[in-house]
C-alpha cells in the first residue's frame, strides 16, 4: 500500500468509520492510516430491495456521509 493512491472496500465505509466496523484488526488499520492512499471507494453489497430494510435512523446517517454518491440499477425498480 506504500505506493498506491486509491482502492476498492466491498461494503464498509470510510477508513475512520473502518474501526467501527467489521475490519477491527488494528493491523489493518494501521497500515492504511499511515499509507499515501488519498482516495478509497466503497462499493455496496445490497440491492435497493434489502437498502429499503433500513431503518429511518440509518437512512439518515447515509446522508450525513461526506463525497458520498449513490448509484441504482434500471432492474430494481421492475
Amino acid at each position: 500500500l506504500s505506493v498506491e493512491r486509491s482502492f476498492k472496500i466491498l461494503g464498509e465505509k470510510t477508513l475512520e468509520n473502518l474501526a467501527k466496523t467489521g475490519i477491527t484488526d488494528i493491523v489493518v488499520l494501521d497500515t492504511l492510516s499511515q499509507s499515501q492512499i488519498r482516495h478509497m471507494m466503497l462499493v455496496g453489497r445490497r440491492r435497493l430491495i434489502q437498502i429499503l430494510s433500513f431503518t429511518i435512523k440509518e437512512f439518515r446517517e447515509l446522508t450525513k456521509l461526506t463525497d458520498l454518491l449513490s448509484m441504482l440499477n434500471k432492474e430494481d425498480f421492475n
